[in-house]
């Protein structure tokens, strides 16, 4: 009977109806694999993490390949539900997409992959490219509904720095590039990343509850940081500087990248009710996957910055039970991350590819929702009747009517 229930739903299963949030979790498994690469290089365990690692890159391009066939088989149905032009958050979930295409554009430079050099770069290029027009619509659109920086933000604009991190070479042309990424990424950081913390945590503080990111996009509040400090570390110009000013300032915005991720756990837990009533199966979560594995990245590459200085200067304890320290709390964020995305993988691809496939069209969803409450539905309008256990409350004032010519695709579950 199981077999038999899955089947059906498989068989009812459009791929019309897949979310754009699944770039999210795309996006997490990309990061965990170029996480995994990092500490198998570090602790010289290559040779253990290196399949791990390209089983996470293989799902992360798959669930990306799933996207760019929803694209292809329904334009029409993609660009009206997942490229909304008047919601700056759904919008924003683009820049999520082309930072899964850097990742793994990175991890096709591989030397486990082998192929030449000239393919990921132009892999990288064309989604840099689709991140600048993705960025410009989401900037005009921010500036028509005069939505003000939210953590989702990050999603959207300081994924325009990724191209500084992933571009693999070493000529002049990439050099410049990476280095314009990164300049122009650490502007948008100083301008956008101190407003979301006041909005979203000091605001909150203040009001007893909050007024910004009331879901789980409150998680990409620690990625901004994190993307500066991984390309400051990779950086051409900085990369190699662990003394003196390029070392002063990796040390900066190694410390900023841990201290937004401690204000994202406190903006979680001011949320926790709001997140708690989201239920396991919210996409949402998505959001959750990849802020925690890009925290690591960065750690990673700060702690390789750092290596080999350390390990010169061993005979200093106090350096050599820093370098210690430093290495446990790699390990806790890479153990952490990766149970994050295990997790979200979980929800998305058990649960909702084979558990949650909805047999039914969006508009019989919307049906199946307003006949489950207490609703009565006429032609022309739609009665909403409170649940009370006394029907004798019940009078003719407390009933709702709403005509059903304001229910439209703008506005699916108005009831609700």
């Amino acid at each position: 009977k199981l077999m038999k229930n899955t089947a059906t739903k498989i068989s009812g299963y459009s791929i019309a109806n897949i979310p754009n949030t699944i770039n999210g979790v795309a996006l997490g498994n990309a990061g965990v694999s170029v996480l995994l690469k990092l500490m198998g290089e570090l602790f010289q365990v290559s040779h253990y993490t290196v399949y791990i690692s390209l089983f996470f890159f293989s799902l992360s391009g798959l669930l990306m390949l799933t996207y760019v066939l929803k694209i292809c088989l329904h334009y029409s149905t993609a660009i009206s539900t997942d490229f909304s032009f008047s919601n700056p958050l759904i919008l924003a979930r683009s820049g999520v997409y082309c930072m899964s295409w850097s990742l793994i554009g990175s991890m096709l430079s591989s030397d486990a992959i082998g192929l030449p050099i000239l393919f990921p770069q132009s892999f990288i290029l064309i989604g840099g490219c689709i991140q600048i027009i993705a960025m410009s619509c989401f900037i005009v659109t921010c500036y028509r509904t005069q939505t003000l920086p939210e953590p989702f933000f990050n999603a959207a604009i300081l994924s325009f720095v990724f191209p500084a991190i992933t571009l693999p070479g070493n000529g002049e042309v990439v050099m410049q590039i990476r280095f314009l990424c990164l300049a122009i990424g650490i502007l948008l950081f100083l301008g956008i990343v101190p407003v979301e913390v006041w909005r979203t945590v000091v605001v909150t503080w203040k009001r007893g509850s909050p007024i910004v990111a009331k879901d789980s996009s409150v998680a990409m509040l620690q990625s901004g940081a994190a993307t500066i400090c991984s390309a400051w570390h990779v950086s051409p110009l900085t990369g190699s500087a662990v003394e003196g000013l390029g070392g002063i300032i990796g040390h900066v915005v190694f410390a900023i990248s841990t201290l937004m991720m401690i204000t994202t756990l406190v903006a979680i837990y001011q949320r926790r009710d709001l997140l708690y009533a989201l239920g396991v199966h919210h996409p949402g979560w998505s959001a959750f996957s990849f802020p925690f594995a890009n925290t690591s990245i960065a750690a990673c590459l700060y702690l390789r910055s750092r290596l080999m200085y350390l390990q010169q200067s061993a005979s200093n304890s106090s350096l050599s039970q820093y370098y210690l320290v430093l290495k446990g709390w790699v390990c806790l964020l890479t153990i952490c991350a990766m149970c994050i995305v295990l997790v979200v993988n979980t929800i998305y691809i058990v649960n909702r590819l084979f558990a949650g496939i909805p047999v039914t069209s969006p508009a019989q969803e919307d049906e199946m929702e307003i006949m489950s409450m207490n609703v009565c539905k006429n032609d022309n309008e739609i009665q909403y009747q409170p649940d009370t256990m006394n029907d004798d409350c019940i009078d003719e004032e407390s009933i709702i009517v709403i005509p059903t010519s304001f229910i439209s695709c703008e506005h699916p579950n108005v009831l609700l």
